[in-house]
């Protein structure tokens, strides 16, 4: 978990949707998503209660596990005391209330409204999700609410009261590596965490499952790692920039990519304003009314949308793209190349709160080796049981593998002092069981 908040821990995402029962402690996850838009677990807690001092401890709790490295933006529910907590630990994160947990507050809120209206899912979501310009987020939801009736609900006045803290219109200058694209359609296994959170079942045993699932999870990453090794996306276009990137992007991301440069073919550039290295463009999409702002510097090549996707996103809009073209610039400048979305995502050290890197512990290279090594293995795994010659080749050299490594112990625990060989050897067996 701390290998993967050090490389995509920019956005993480406090769930706190999972409770026992009145009898029962609050559970808590830190979330994050991977460079293949999966979710990623960082951490998880018990809580006694759900006041402001007890998620100070949590949030304390968390950053000190992780080195003291800040996340750049964290998503968090409609709770006074978590947005009091977090601007006390957290104060130079940029915290926003997570649309994701909005909706999940609605189904608990409006239930009745849902079971009566089997409409009203699609319409509500359509005003969290879709809404790109606040006049059309303000009009659809003044719809929905005639639409059901409900102008005199109290929960969703209050709720419209703190739009800025949570709908997408006014969040788009805050990094969210688009996490919640991935809560709509991924989430946390709810019914097996909340089957053995129970006040009347162990504890460890509820750890056990837990453990169980995170690992489902990162099984997840590695078959992505595997199914990328072995293809590359379709090339819509035979361009230089969409060559470029389709080597460095995730698949996932790159057709997010290749859909926003497919789009820049349909956007129209209306006029320009020139201000000594400075060109702003107006930009609209066929078919769509709104026009964009693009601005280009040409002293230092940045390029800036008023839609904010790269901000919001990490990934270059089509307005902002059609501006590139319109310059004959056919390549992406690096600092348009998120690291954590690309291939390589996870290569390097791994930067912390302190002045060294995560790898001067000695767990965390041990973590980061066992990582690598399961990754190639399952690749090795997935080719040499195509065929009866190569499962025995494999088979074979992996006894050959296992019995050298067995020996190369064996002679560092005799080298080494007699504290080292078994701290060493400790790690080891706790590595093997997980």
């Amino acid at each position: 978990m701390v290998v993967d908040y050090g490389h995509f821990g920019d956005v993480v995402c406090l769930d706190t949707t999972y409770r026992s029962n009145d009898h029962g402690r609050p559970f808590s996850l830190f979330l994050g998503i991977n460079h293949h838009k999966q979710l990623v677990i960082f951490g998880a807690a018990l809580l006694y209660d759900e006041t402001t001092e007890s998620f100070k401890w949590l949030f304390e709790a968390f950053i000190k596990a992780m080195s003291g490295k800040m996340p750049k933006t964290i998503l968090i529910d409609q709770e006074t005391a978590i947005s009091n907590a977090v601007a006390s630990v957290l104060p130079e994160t940029r915290h926003r209330i997570c649309v994701w947990h909005v909706f999940q507050n609605a189904l608990k809120h409006l239930s009745q409204v849902f079971n009566c209206f089997k409409s009203f899912a699609k319409d509500f979501s359509s005003c969290l999700y879709d809404q790109e310009e606040e006049e059309d987020f303000i009009q659809a939801w003044g719809s929905m609410l005639e639409k059901y009736n409900l102008t005199e609900n109290e929960w969703l006045k209050d709720l419209f009261q703190e739009r800025e803290q949570w709908a997408l219109v006014y969040g788009r200058d805050t990094f969210s590596a688009d996490i919640r694209s991935a809560q709509q359609t991924v989430s946390i296994d709810g019914i097996i965490l909340r089957k053995y959170l129970k006040i009347e079942l162990d504890l460890l045993d509820f750890f056990r499952h837990f453990e169980s699932l995170v690992e489902d999870y990162r099984y997840e990453e590695l078959k992505s790692n595997f199914e990328m090794s072995q293809s590359i996306p379709k090339l819509v276009l035979p361009v230089k920039m969409l060559k470029q990137v389709v080597d460095v992007y995730t698949p996932v991301i790159y057709e997010m990519f290749q859909k926003e440069y497919v789009e820049s073919l349909d956007c129209v550039v209306h006029s320009c304003n020139e201000m000594g290295t400075t060109t702003e463009y107006k930009v609209t999409v066929v078919e769509k009314n709104h026009e964009n702002t693009v601005t280009f510097n040409s002293l230092n090549g940045t390029i800036l949308c008023s839609c904010k996707k790269f901000e919001f996103i990490g990934i270059l809009c089509s307005h902002a793209l059609k501006i590139l073209d319109l310059r004959n610039i056919k390549v992406l400048r690096s600092q348009y190349i998120l690291k954590r979305w690309t291939k390589n995502a996870k290569s390097g050290s791994i930067a912390t709160g302190n002045a060294c890197t995560a790898q001067t512990d000695p767990k965390f290279d041990l973590s980061r080796r066992y990582k690598e090594l399961c990754g190639n293995f399952v690749k090795i795994a997935a080719r040499a049981a195509e065929t009866e010659e190569t499962y025995t080749f494999a088979a074979n050299y992996s006894e050959h593998i296992l019995h050298g490594i067995e020996e190369i112990l064996k002679r560092k625990i005799h080298e080494e002092p007699l504290g080292a060989a078994s701290n060493g050897a400790d790690a080891l067996t706790s590595q093997s069981r997980h």
